[in-house]
């Protein structure tokens, strides 16, 4: 259950940093992530390339660089995760609460337009207590289908589990209103 952090400089994403901490980054490579000396970096400017609970994905602490990251509109609303629902700064309805707390692979969006997704796999879930919560998008570009290269050239960290990178399904997406939930997508 320990994860590789690979620091990439900005560039080709066949150079990675092989000094034993990046001087540009300040990450340690090929280090245990679940160290709690990471606490002390800022982020807030990194685009984490990892495996999610779902899909291969970008993460950061920035909705604004990763869509500019992906050409995408800066004001386009992304998907916040979470590794505990104590976590969740909003209210949900109490009619779904049991339902929203026992589902997986499931991202939910509130009616005020913010949309969630607690993780329960072990691995990613890890990751995220150590950074913390995380804006995610799929690492492909705005419209198109996944590509490797796009994905390792956009990205700054490359956070490699045991599991690897690697394509899958994407999350189920349902729309919670007050009395109702709605399935967005399969």
């Amino acid at each position: 259950m320990y994860m590789n952090i690979i620091s990439k400089h900005m560039g080709s994403a066949k150079y990675y940093c092989n000094n034993r901490i990046c001087t540009q980054c300040h990450i340690a490579r090929g280090t245990i992530f679940r160290s709690r000396a990471y606490k002390d970096y800022d982020f807030t400017n990194s685009i984490f390339l990892a495996q999610t609970d779902t899909t291969i994905g970008f993460l950061s602490n920035n909705v604004v660089y990763i869509n500019q990251k992906k050409n995408a509109q800066k004001t386009k609303p992304l998907l916040q995760e979470f590794a505990y629902f104590r976590d969740l700064t909003i209210r949900i309805p109490p009619t779904f609460r049991r339902y929203i707390r026992k589902a997986k692979k499931t991202s939910f969006i509130l009616s005020d337009n913010m949309s969630f997704r607690v993780i329960h796999d072990t691995l990613h879930q890890r990751f995220l207590q150590n950074i913390g919560n995380l804006y995610s998008s799929s690492a492909n570009p705005t419209g198109k289908g996944f590509n490797d290269i796009f994905a390792y050239q956009k990205c700054d960290i490359i956070v490699v589990d045991k599991r690897g990178l690697f394509e899958s399904k994407s999350s189920t997406i349902f729309k919670v209103k007050f009395n109702r939930i709605k399935r967005i997508r399969p």
